[in-house]
């Protein structure tokens, strides 16, 4: 006999948080913040958010928060809080990383994409969309954002390595509890 609850679809996120890096909208034409806050625009506009409205999630930059308030305190709770971040980890920019890293701690799903040849090495064990600057590859990797998103709704989300360890940590299944830190000296 199914029961009611495994006749229920899985709880879709319905906001997605994207960490990138963001660019200058200030700085001149052509200048190195310019064509930054242009190519990591487009990755949002024409890869990222098209796969999240696929699955009507609605995904938002830290440009695109629209309250008034501490803009580094709204980003952590953008990441801490959101059904799902999507961080482009490209050049391994550190407002990123710090973000991906308090990202990771939560144990909330998380999908990573990258520019091919840009990846940082911390993180190079973690499955990561790649993709470069041209329309069939940035097509290609809407469609891995589809597939991602399609998987985990559908079989639920991998816990990553960071997470892994942590709750591992707290459990006292990890390499030493602090008891057992304790207890040592």
């Amino acid at each position: 006999m199914i029961t009611s609850q495994e006749r229920q679809e899985p709880e879709q996120p319905r906001r997605c948080f994207v960490v990138g890096p963001i660019g200058d909208p200030h700085a001149a034409h052509g200048s190195p913040e310019r064509e930054a806050l242009e190519h990591h625009l487009g990755i949002f506009e024409q890869v990222i958010a098209p796969a999240c409205e696929k699955y009507g999630i609605s995904a938002v930059r830290a440009d695109g928060i629209a309250h008034a308030g501490d803009i580094n305190e709204q980003i952590c709770r953008y990441v801490v809080e959101s059904d799902l971040v999507v961080a482009d980890v490209s050049g391994g920019n550190p407002n990123v990383m710090y973000e991906l890293g308090l990202r990771h701690i939560t144990g909330k799903p998380t999908i990573h994409i990258g520019e091919a040849g840009q990846l940082p090495f911390d993180i190079a064990s973690i499955r990561t969309i790649r993709y470069q600057r041209t329309r069939s590859h940035l097509a290609g990797a809407r469609k891995e954002i589809e597939s991602a998103l399609e998987a985990g709704i559908r079989d639920g989300f991998e816990l990553l390595t960071p997470a892994r360890v942590l709750r591992g940590l707290q459990t006292g299944d990890g390499p030493a509890s602090a008891s057992e830190a304790d207890d040592s000296g």
